[in-house]
């Protein structure tokens, strides 16, 4: 064979024939650490997503929960005054129920929770690693854990008058407050931010 073409074609051989040539290198995609590196990003970042999310759901399940207490008592207020049957609502350190008082032999009656009723019923939110501060009148009340033995703290008279109340919720490791409920003696029950108040 012609020098020339011999050499010619060990060049098509070496480059387009060959898998171990240098086109068969460059094609050969990302190595092992290099798709190590780019998982990693990976997970990372959504990590953070997960977080920044569940953050945020978290923020707007307390304050659904804080708007439904606001809510809960104020159905019970109009409930009393439509019915004329006074209504209570007890507090646990991780809850809440609405009470009503009930005839349970001749002449006693005894507050009880309004089990059957849907609106109405034991609320907890020890799920969502809330706790409750209770003040009646400006002065604290020592709540129970549970709700076993539920006692009235905040009456809601059928007049529309209740008493005068503030609610703290707050996270059960930390002291600050998520929101504020107050309640007013003529029956207004508002929900605050601790800023507001500032």
């Amino acid at each position: 064979m012609h020098p020339i073409r011999a050499f010619a074609a060990a060049g098509r051989n070496r480059y387009s024939g060959n898998p171990g040539g240098a086109m068969a290198r460059r094609g050969r995609g990302f190595t092992l650490l290099e798709l190590v590196v780019v998982l990693f990003i990976i997970g990372v970042m959504f990590t953070f997503a997960v977080i920044a999310v569940g953050d945020g759901g978290r923020d707007r399940m307390i304050e659904q929960e804080a708007r439904r207490m606001v809510a809960l008592m104020d159905l019970a207020r109009d409930e009393g005054i439509l019915t004329a049957q006074e209504t209570a609502v007890s507090f646990s350190r991780h809850g809440y129920t609405f009470l009503r008082e009930f005839e349970v032999g001749e002449r006693t009656y005894e507050w009880l929770p309004l089990e059957a009723d849907r609106q109405l019923r034991e609320r907890s939110l020890e799920d969502l690693g809330l706790e409750l501060e209770l003040r009646l009148e400006g002065i604290p009340v020592s709540l129970d854990r549970t709700l076993d033995n539920p006692a009235p703290h905040v009456y809601l008279g059928i007049t529309g008058e209740i008493t005068p109340f503030e609610v703290q919720v707050h996270g059960d490791r930390t002291r600050r407050p998520y929101f504020i409920i107050e309640g007013q003696p003529n029956g207004r029950i508002q929900m605050k931010r601790p800023e507001d108040r500032r």
